[in-house]
């Protein structure tokens, strides 16, 4: 195995490394026993480090071959362009980007609840409560000035189960419409066909109900995009395959 070999196989692993610890950090974020504040703050620490190492997959081939192999900045220039045309991937440069330049940025958790069959809670949490640093102990508030400190907790949003509600709708998607647009649109249009009854059904909602809502689901809010477990670590290792892939063909080509 050449040196460069080694280099890349490395840097990929570390890639690795990174995504199952964070997933390990996750499961137990999922478990109602774990310190949520600890296991959160270990998950955000692991994102970064994810986030860092498969940015710099390419950085490292770029180090082994540029200026030293025939085409090999054409090739390059060819992943480049793969990996702009990818939105996940443009996500973790951006985020990568923030981290290394303004200071690290991490996603937000939202735990849903399930209240009652119209309605489920979603409660948005930053993985790092604020009001745990160092750099507020030894300082005095009044009562007022507390109610002004970050909070962990950044919004609590009661959320329809728009298919409990007995309506079903049929729409006619445009050719050039993804999936996704054509759910978000739909979800309005039964939204407002239903707002009347939401409404009712909301002020029906009991304070037993809201106590007793159990945890159905963790999601992660990235650069205002919403991920359940599944779909993040599934482009996760989506961008892992990319660049496993490119490695080899890196070797083959230029080694």
């Amino acid at each position: 195995m050449t040196t460069q070999e080694k280099i890349l196989q490395d840097k990929w692993l570390e890639c690795v490394f990174h995504l199952d610890r964070m997933n390990e950090k996750w499961l137990k974020i999922q478990s109602e026993k774990a310190e949520k504040n600890i296991v959160s703050r270990e998950f955000k620490y692991e994102f970064n480090s994810f986030v860092n190492s498969c940015r710099s997959v390419t950085f490292v081939m770029q180090k082994c071959f540029k200026n030293k192999a025939v085409g090999f900045e054409d090739w390059y220039q060819g992943v480049q362009d793969e990996l702009k045309k990818n939105n996940f991937a443009k996500i973790l440069v951006d985020i990568r980007n923030t981290n290394q330049k303004e200071g690290n940025k991490y996603p937000d958790i939202i735990q849903v609840k399930a209240i009652n069959k119209y309605f489920q809670s979603e409660t948005t949490f930053s993985p790092f409560p604020i009001q745990e640093s160092n750099f507020l102990n030894g300082l005095e508030f009044s009562e007022e000035e507390k109610k002004l400190l970050p909070n962990n907790i950044s919004n609590f949003n009661l959320v329809p189960i728009i298919e409990n509600f007995g309506i079903n709708l049929v729409y006619d998607n445009k050719p050039d419409e993804t999936y996704e647009e054509v759910r978000d649109k739909m979800e309005k249009i039964l939204l407002q066909k239903i707002s009347k009854e939401i409404s009712i059904k909301m002020s029906e909602i009991t304070e037993e109900e809201l106590r007793n809502a159990q945890i159905t689901l963790n999601k992660l809010k990235i650069e205002q995009k919403i991920f359940t477990w599944e779909e993040f670590y599934g482009e996760c290792k989506k961008i892992l395959l990319f660049h496993k892939e490119k490695c080899l063909e890196c070797i083959k080509l230029f080694v």
